[in-house]
């Protein structure tokens, strides 16, 4: 038997002895015993690195429960500390976290879906305030995607919608009856972009002009409603060339009768005396 072998057996059936010595000799030489392990990690440290992985993947094996109250525990008094760390290593190691994500989601792909499906039924309020945050910063290019996607696919939205309109027809109308501003201005730019027209205004300045006429038609004066007044070009767009712009001072809110009634003619009702 070598020198070797006895001490690792002697080690093996000696262990509380041998911690006695190594925390005696770690007190009385701390320095050099630094500068030794460091020596050592520097000179071997794939070695270190794979004797460090395999300990560590048995330890966790062994002691899973241990751990994971552990971590819940400190998890739950330590949530700023935490959150100050992850945005600290985020920032170091951003490259490295997005390769590393990219390679798991393209070997894992089913794994990684069912994980975001019980997350996001599981965190509903937390999806739409991330997603009205992305929608808010990156408005052109989520239009630019969609304009895209439904030239490229446009069978396939069609028949979303067809689908979508058979089995809620109940949440339609009801959608509508609530939004009738929004639905009635919709139909008009749907009808402007037929005709070639752009409207150059938001659907905030167009219910501010609803507001304002605190439902009189300014035609007939008579009072209809806000929601019973419709949008009506002060130019008809049958008048009107190929590519040209309204703006809310273009238009004006009239109720049905007048609207039609009026039919292709030129007329500022605000500004008439």
């Amino acid at each position: 038997m070598s020198k070797k072998e006895y001490l690792k057996k002697w080690r093996e059936n000696n262990k509380e002895r041998v911690r006695g010595y190594d925390k005696k000799y770690y007190e009385r030489d701390k320095e050099k015993v630094r500068k030794k392990k460091l020596e050592y990690y520097y000179k071997n440290k794939d070695k270190v690195k794979d004797k460090r992985n395999i300990y560590a993947k048995k330890y966790y094996k062994k002691n899973k429960d241990k751990i994971l109250k552990y971590q819940k525990k400190y998890g739950k008094n330590n949530k700023e500390k935490l959150k100050k760390y992850r945005e600290k290593y985020y920032h170091k190691n951003k490259n490295k976290i997005k390769r590393y994500n990219k390679d798991y989601s393209k070997k894992n792909k089913g794994k990684v879906k069912e994980i975001i499906k019980k997350w996001r039924k599981k965190n509903p309020k937390k999806i739409k305030g991330y997603d009205k945050k992305y929608y808010e910063k990156n408005k052109k290019k989520i239009a630019e995607k969609s304009k895209n996607y439904r030239k490229n696919n446009r069978k396939k939205v069609l028949q979303r919608g067809k689908k979508y309109r058979i089995n809620n027809k109940e949440k339609i109308r009801e959608y509508r009856q609530k939004n009738r501003k929004l639905i009635s201005l919709i139909e008009q730019k749907r009808r402007a972009r037929k005709m070639k027209v752009i409207h150059d205004f938001s659907t905030k300045e167009w219910v501010a002009k609803l507001q304002a006429t605190n439902g009189v038609c300014p035609n007939c004066q008579q009072f209809v409603g806000i929601d019973k007044l419709t949008l009506d070009h002060i130019k008809p767009i049958s008048k009107a060339k190929n590519g040209e712009i309204y703006t809310i001072d273009d238009v004006q809110p009239l109720c049905k009768s007048c609207n039609s009634s009026k039919k292709d003619k030129v007329i500022d009702y605000a500004n008439t005396d």
